[in-house]
């Protein structure tokens, strides 16, 4: 199929339709999560390819997405996560990384990104800095994460159940008696969605809110920048932690593609 000229780009580039295609328009209120998977859990349609580093592989359907990141939305209610509150994560790339994400986005709450290189000291501070009533975290990195008695922290234990310290839920155990049906909260466009940290590099880090309205703020750039379809398999090969691969992560969902 040939692709549209630059000219013809800026001729038929509509602003409409960057709402019009998330199903936004004349909407008071949205949900990132319902948007980025639920909307397209009515197929069988593949969300996720993943391949560990043992090269272990996991194929995640857009209706298998839905039903773990319900299950993650209905424990962080469980753990007393409303609206606009805080939840932190100290993840690397496996699948249950984006249904936190998203489980988070379904419950209303701001999700917080963390860079799992990260020492102990620079992890600290942002979880206190940014008021995270959960952190999630996996069990290799779980040794950078300091004591925190005023959150409750979620581990990924490895396949034996090795890897929780005390005190720590774990999570594939916490989401096991979770109902798989949830109803995500409603929210505006202009309501923050994400607190993404700067490095630091002249003082302390800073939380920077950004709004949920930041899938139709890309959208130009995806369709014109990235060229992203339906069809597509798209690889963001950065730390979740990062601002840039966090995105990354959604931005696929949003269109039907293929993470």
């Amino acid at each position: 199929m040939r692709k549209h000229t630059y000219a013809e780009a800026l001729r038929d580039f509509d602003w409409s339709a960057v709402l019009r295609d998330p199903e936004w328009q004349g909407q008071a209120h949205i949900n990132l999560g319902h948007t980025i998977v639920d909307r397209h859990a009515s197929s069988h349609g593949v969300a996720l390819h993943w391949i560990g580093k043992d090269r272990s592989r996991v194929t995640m359907s857009y209706r298998e997405m839905r039903t773990l990141s319900n299950k993650v939305a209905h424990l962080l209610r469980s753990l007393g996560v409303r609206k606009g509150d805080r939840v932190a994560g100290i993840l690397p790339r496996v699948p249950e990384t984006i249904a936190v994400m998203i489980g988070t986005w379904k419950a209303g709450g701001v999700y917080v990104p963390i860079f799992t290189g990260f020492g102990s000291q620079a992890i600290r501070f942002r979880v206190r800095n940014c008021e995270a009533k959960v952190a999630f975290t996996h069990h290799e990195c779980r040794a950078r994460i300091s004591e925190l008695s005023e959150v409750a922290v979620v581990t990924i234990a490895d396949p034996c159940g090795v890897g929780l310290r005390p005190g720590d839920l774990g999570f594939w155990q916490a989401i096991a008696p979770e109902n798989d049906r949830f109803d995500p909260q409603p929210c505006s466009r202009s309501d923050p969605a994400v607190i993404l940290y700067t490095s630091g590099s002249t003082g302390e880090p800073k939380g920077v809110a950004i709004a949920s309205n930041i899938l139709a703020a890309i959208k130009p750039y995806m369709q014109f920048g990235v060229d992203l379809q339906p069809t597509d398999i798209f690889w963001p090969t950065g730390d979740p932690g990062w601002g840039t691969a966090s995105f990354a992560i959604t931005w696929p969902f949003r269109w039907e593609s293929r993470f």
